[in-house]
C-alpha cells in the first residue's frame, strides 16, 4: 500500500470516527433535549394545575368574604336578648309611632330568649319558629287605617327579624277633627333575640 492509500485510510478512519462522535453527541443532544421537553411539558402542566388552584382559593376567598358579609347582616338582623337591647327596641316602636300620632301601649306579652334552638324534623312547618329565641310584643294601636298601615310599614323596615303573629283591627269611631274613621289595632309582634349561651 502506498502513503497515500494509507493516508487515506487513516482519513477515512477519522472520518468515520468523527462521524460516530458527532452521532453520539447528536443522539446525546436529543435525548437531552427530550428529556428538557418532557420536563417542560410537566412543569408546564404542574403551572396549569396551580393556576386553576389559585382561582379556586381566590373564589374562595371572595366567598368567605360574602358569607362574612352575609353572617354580620343575620347577626344584625336578631335583635339582642338583654334588657338594654329590649328597651331600645321598645323605643323604636314607639318612635314610628310617635311620628305617626299613633296613640300606643307596648308590652311584653312572652319572652322566650332563654330556650334553645330545637331540631326541626319532626314539627309542623308552622311551628319551626316557636323553637328559636324570642320576645313577643304586644302593641295597642288607635289610629286612622292609613296610619296603622304606615306603623306596620315602619316596623318592616327596621333592622330585625320580624314576625307578625295577630294582628286584630276594628272599628272605633270617627275623628272629631276631619270625621276620619279610627281604628283599634292589637298586633303581637315576634322579634327574634339571638341565644343566650347557658352559664356554666
Amino acid at each position: 500500500m502506498t502513503t497515500n492509500g494509507k493516508n487515506g485510510l487513516i482519513f477515512i478512519f477519522i472520518g468515520l470516527l468523527c462521524l460516530s462522535m458527532i452521532g453520539y453527541f447528536a443522539y446525546y443532544l436529543l435525548g437531552r433535549v427530550n428529556s428538557h421537553k418532557e420536563s417542560y411539558s410537566d412543569k408546564k402542566k404542574e403551572l396549569v394545575v396551580l393556576e386553576e388552584r389559585k382561582k379556586q382559593s381566590q373564589q374562595l376567598r371572595d366567598d368567605l368574604v360574602k358569607l362574612s358579609d352575609d353572617a354580620e347582616k343575620i347577626n344584625e338582623a336578631f335583635l339582642g336578648a338583654g334588657f338594654d337591647d329590649t328597651v331600645n327596641f321598645t323605643i323604636q316602636v314607639e318612635d314610628i309611632a310617635k311620628t305617626l300620632g299613633i296613640q300606643y301601649e307596648i308590652n311584653i306579652a312572652r319572652n322566650a330568649t332563654n330556650i334553645q334552638p330545637s331540631s326541626i324534623k319532626d314539627l309542623p312547618v308552622d311551628r319551626v319558629l316557636d323553637t328559636f329565641p324570642h320576645i313577643v310584643f304586644k302593641i295597642d294601636l288607635e289610629s286612622t287605617y292609613a296610619d296603622l298601615v304606615k306603623f306596620i310599614e315602619g316596623l318592616n323596615r327596621m333592622p330585625y327579624y320580624i314576625n307578625i303573629e295577630r294582628l286584630d283591627i276594628r272599628k272605633s269611631g270617627i275623628a272629631e277633627e276631619g270625621g276620619v274613621v279610627l281604628t283599634k289595632a292589637t298586633l303581637q309582634v315576634k322579634v327574634f333575640t339571638h341565644e343566650i349561651k347557658p352559664s356554666n
